[in-house]
C-alpha cells in the first residue's frame, strides 16, 4: 500500500505493520516469534525495514528490550483498529454465509418478566418462522454472554450506557407501568393510594437501578415512608413474598397479570412509572438476516 508522508510517497507493508503490532502485544521479539513462527534475526530485520520505509523509529531499544515510543504508540492505535477491523470483515462474511440459518438463542436475566421473554420469542416464531432458543443467562453482566458467544440476543429492562451503546445494538420492545400490589389482605390501601402505604412492609427491586430510584423518588414526593422489608433482584421471589402477604412490591403489570386475574394479588395503585425492556445484540449480529427480516420490524 501505498500512502504519502509529508509529501513523499512510502511503501506501508501490512505484513510489516503485522510484525509491529504482535510484537508490541507479546512484549519481546522472541514470544512474538515463537507465535508468528518466524526467526527472531527474521524478525527483527523486518521489524528495522518497517521503520526504515516509514522514516520513523517505533521503539525505544535499552538492555535488548523494546518499549514503544511516542510515535510507536501512534502507530500502535491506529494498527490495533486496522486488525480489528480485518477481523469483523472476516466475521462479516461468515455472517453472511449463514444466511439460510433459521435459529436463534435468545438469553433472558432476572428482572425480565418470563411472560415478556415468551411474548417477544411467540412474534419473532410467527413473523419469519426461525428456531427460537429461550435460554436463562446465568452471568451478572448480560453483556458477557454476547460477547462470549454463548448467546445471540438478550433480553434485558434497562437501557445501555452510552458507551456500550458503541458495541452493541439496542432497540426497545416494549414497556409496562409499575404498579403497586400485594396480598388481598392490603385491600384497604386502596382508597387512600399512595399515602396508605406509609408504615406498610416494602420489598424493594434490586434488578433495575433506575426503578429503585424511579420508586425512592415517588415515596419522597409523596411524603410516603414505607416500612422497609428488605430487597431482592428475584421477580420471582418478589411475587411469591407479596402472594404469601408479607410485603407490597412494585412490579411492571405485565409481569403480575396472571396473579391479579386469580386474585392471588390485588393492585393498590399506579405509581406513574414505567419499566422498559429491550432486546441487544452485538453490532456484526444486527446485520443478521433474522434481525432484518423481523427483530428490526417489532414495534418500540
Amino acid at each position: 500500500m501505498q500512502v504519502q508522508i509529508q509529501g513523499h510517497k512510502v511503501w506501508l507493508n501490512l505484513h510489516h505493520l503485522y510484525y509491529f503490532y504482535v510484537i508490541e502485544n507479546n512484549g519481546s521479539l522472541a514470544k512474538a516469534s515463537d507465535e508468528l513462527k518466524v526467526g527472531v534475526s527474521t524478525l527483527s530485520a523486518q521489524l528495522s525495514q518497517f521503520e526504515e520505509n516509514l522514516g520513523v523509529e517505533l521503539f525505544e531499544r535499552k538492555n535488548n528490550r523494546l518499549k514503544l515510543n511516542t510515535t510507536g504508540r501512534i502507530v500502535y492505535g491506529y494498527a490495533e483498529k486496522i486488525f480489528k477491523l480485518g477481523q469483523e470483515l472476516i466475521e462479516s462474511i461468515n455472517l453472511s454465509e449463514i444466511k439460510d440459518v433459521k435459529s436463534l438463542n435468545v438469553g433472558f436475566f432476572n428482572g425480565v418478566p418470563k411472560n415478556v421473554t415468551l411474548d417477544i420469542c411467540k412474534n419473532l416464531r410467527n413473523s419469519g418462522g426461525y428456531e427460537v432458543n429461550i435460554i436463562r443467562g446465568h452471568s451478572e453482566k448480560p453483556l458477557d454472554e454476547l460477547e462470549e458467544k454463548r448467546l445471540d440476543v438478550i433480553l434485558i429492562n434497562h437501557p445501555l450506557t452510552l458507551n456500550e451503546r458503541t458495541h452493541f445494538y439496542m432497540k426497545k420492545i416494549t414497556s409496562s407501568p409499575v404498579i403497586i400490589c400485594g396480598h388481598k389482605k392490603y385491600k384497604k390501601l386502596i382508597s387512600d393510594f399512595p399515602k396508605s402505604l406509609t408504615g406498610e412492609p416494602f420489598l424493594m427491586p434490586l434488578h433495575n437501578e433506575s426503578l429503585k430510584n424511579g420508586l425512592e423518588s415517588f415515596f419522597l414526593k409523596n411524603d410516603i415512608q414505607v416500612e422497609m422489608f428488605g430487597s431482592s433482584e428475584d421477580i420471582t421471589l418478589q411475587k411469591a413474598v407479596a402472594v404469601d402477604g408479607m410485603s407490597l412490591i412494585a412490579a411492571p403489570l405485565t409481569s403480575v397479570q396472571d396473579h391479579l386475574y386469580s386474585g392471588e394479588l390485588v393492585q393498590i395503585g399506579n405509581t406513574g412509572l414505567k419499566e422498559e425492556f429491550y432486546l441487544v445484540s452485538s453490532k456484526k449480529l444486527s446485520d443478521h438476516p433474522i434481525f432484518k427480516d423481523v427483530i428490526l420490524k417489532l414495534e418500540s
